[in-house]
């Protein structure tokens, strides 16, 4: 019954409905229904997820507490942030490490190869795409929403530079559709995320 308590409490402060934490695991809301009644124990790969999922120890489903169990404390919380901000950060850097390699060994075996500067641009929507695909695993949602932005209007602009066409500017047509569905699609996971936290607090 401690465990059942301590589960309860996690979701609930996770904000979560019995019904999202059992999609998040693949199990079914019957089943984690039965660990929140004591009627049933979840195994400890269950409880390693869970504990992941909410920032706590394993132990701390074990033990009653005479407070609520508070997944990570401030300090925590920003040391995380600060070291996922740094991976992110690097790996960022690593693609502009890359294209000045490519570009500084270009012009030292073709100098007259001037062009190579486009790597440049090239790697400004590469940037976009490494960002966005740490944001998604750690970041907020608004956040997905500028880099994806960013990715589209880059993208247009290197296409726009690299093949350089007649009537290229079309391109952009493309890129403010684009931009429309992401603003649309950012609004609509907004909305669901309300809906969602509405009815766990219900």
């Amino acid at each position: 019954m401690i465990i059942a308590k301590n589960l309860t409490e996690l979701r609930k402060q996770a904000k979560l409905t019995q019904q999202e934490l059992a999609e998040k695991l693949n199990y079914t809301d019957k089943a984690v229904s039965k660990w929140e009644r004591g009627e049933a124990l979840p195994d400890i790969i269950v409880l390693k997820q869970l504990a992941d999922m909410y920032g706590v120890k394993v132990d701390d489903f074990l033990y009653e507490h005479t407070q609520p169990v508070t997944p990570q404390t401030p300090v925590y919380k920003k040391r995380k942030i600060a070291n996922r901000l740094l991976v992110a950060l690097l790996s960022a850097g690593l693609v502009w490490l890359v294209a000045t390699v490519i570009v500084v060994f270009t012009l030292l075996f073709i100098p007259k190869f001037t062009e190579i500067f486009l790597a440049y641009l090239v790697a400004v929507p590469v940037t976009a795409i490494v960002l966005l695909v740490f944001n998604v695993m750690w970041g907020k949602r608004y956040v997905s929403a500028i880099l994806v932005s960013v990715l589209v209007w880059s993208l247009c602009c290197t296409i726009d530079v690299l093949i350089g066409v007649p009537n290229s500017w079309l391109l952009y047509i493309i890129g403010g559709v684009l931009q429309l569905l992401v603003i649309l699609w950012f609004l609509l996971q907004h909305i669901r995320s309300k809906m969602k936290s509405d009815t766990a607090v219900k």
